[in-house]
This record gives structure tokens, C-alpha cells and sequence, in this order.
């Protein structure tokens, strides 16, 4: 994408504003939806908000002997935001927006910046990206390209525990990293429906069974 188109799609997204009232690197938490912007907006947005608040953090420790404060970016499905095969996307907007990610996760922790990604599709991810990771929690997987990323990366994850990601029930997972000893098999209960995220599957037989034929 050309820089002009780029431009054009900031003009529809992002207002700038002198107005520092309502800044993101002064809140607890921020949650910022791109369910309804494009797919070159959904990787270059998340680059504008990560190197923006990366330069807050580095620049809030200036002249300060320890960290004061933390920023934990928490990037869901992010194999749309760090994925190594954006076909549309030019060389050198990919390196660079590649470039900012990996250097968070290679040298953030030092200034007390964190990130946390969660993605469907771990194998489409910058293999020095997962590969600075620390810890993981592990869902049911069973494409074979995702299995094997995972086992050529974590050398916490023994042959036992990946042979049962592709079996996982939901609500279990394996916890595995630099914080824990071994990996460890979790499950957490469903939460009650008042507060689920509305992320079931159709109910196939509820629907499809009226409209059956009546033998």
C-alpha cells in the first residue's frame, strides 16, 4: 500500500488532536476495537499505537533510578497484526512494522513494557517474536504447521504434553514457560452467560432440524 493510500485511510480513522485530557498512557486499561476497519488498517494501526506508547514508557523513565510504572499491550487475534506473509503489504512496510514488534519483545522488558498476544494461527506469526515469548497458554490446536512451530520453539513443551494440544477440551489448556517447572494442565470453568463473550458456535441441530424433511 502506497503512502498516499495510507494517508487516505488515517483521514477516515484517526483524528489528531492537541487535547492531552484523555491519554492512553495515563489509563488502567484501554480497549481499542478494529472489528470494523480493514485488513491494512488492522496492521498499521496496531503499529502506530505500539510505537507510540513504547516511546511514552521509555520516555517516562528518564531520569528515573528504577521503573515506576508498567504498559502491557495485549494484542488479540494477532496473527492479523505480526504475520510474516502480508501478500498486500510492501517489503518495506512488512520489515518495518516487523522491526518496531520485535524490538519490543526483544528490549520492552527492560523498560517495563510488555506485550501479550493470542492468535488462532501461531505458525502465521514472526517466528523472533514467539520465540522471545516467555510463557504460554496453550488451546486446542491441530494444524500440523501450528504443532510443529510449537514444538521447534518451547523447549519447556515435552512430547506428552504436545501430543494432547490437538485433544484439549474447551476450557482446558497447558501452561507452559519460563514460570513454570513443568507443563501444566488447566482447566478453567465456563463463565456464567451474563458475562461470556457471545463467541459460541451456531447450534447446527437447533437450526437445521425444523426445516428437515418429515419422512
Amino acid at each position: 500500500m502506497t503512502i498516499e493510500a495510507k494517508s487516505k485511510m488515517f483521514n477516515k480513522l484517526i483524528e489528531v488532536s492537541n487535547d492531552d485530557s484523555d491519554n492512553l498512557s495515563e489509563r488502567y486499561c484501554t480497549i481499542i476495537s478494529l472489528r470494523n476497519v480493514n485488513k491494512d488498517a488492522k496492521a498499521t494501526i496496531p503499529l502506530l499505537i505500539a510505537r507510540y506508547l513504547y516511546k511514552l514508557q521509555k520516555k517516562s523513565l528518564l531520569g528515573e533510578d528504577e521503573i515506576t510504572k508498567t504498559t502491557n499491550l495485549i494484542i488479540d487475534e494477532a496473527h492479523n497484526i505480526l504475520s510474516v506473509n502480508k501478500k498486500r503489504e510492501g517489503d518495506k512496510w512488512r520489515d518495518y512494522r516487523l522491526d518496531v514488534f520485535e524490538e519490543i519483545i526483544k528490549e520492552g522488558r527492560k523498560f517495563g513494557f510488555f506485550l501479550t498476544i493470542a492468535s488462532q494461527r501461531p505458525a502465521d506469526i514472526s517466528a523472533t517474536i514467539v520465540s522471545q515469548m516467555h510463557n504460554f497458554i496453550i488451546h486446542r490446536l491441530v494444524n500440523e504447521v501450528d504443532l510443529n512451530m510449537l514444538g521447534n520453539t518451547l523447549n519447556s513443551l515435552d512430547s506428552v504434553s504436545k501430543s494432547t494440544i490437538p485433544s484439549l477440551a474447551p476450557g482446558s489448556a497447558i501452561f507452559t514457560g519460563t514460570s513454570f517447572p513443568l507443563p501444566v494442565m488447566v482447566h478453567i470453568d465456563q463463565l456464567d452467560k451474563r458475562h461470556a463473550p457471545s463467541s459460541d458456535n451456531a447450534n447446527l441441530e437447533k437450526l437445521w432440524l425444523p426445516h428437515a424433511p418429515k419422512k
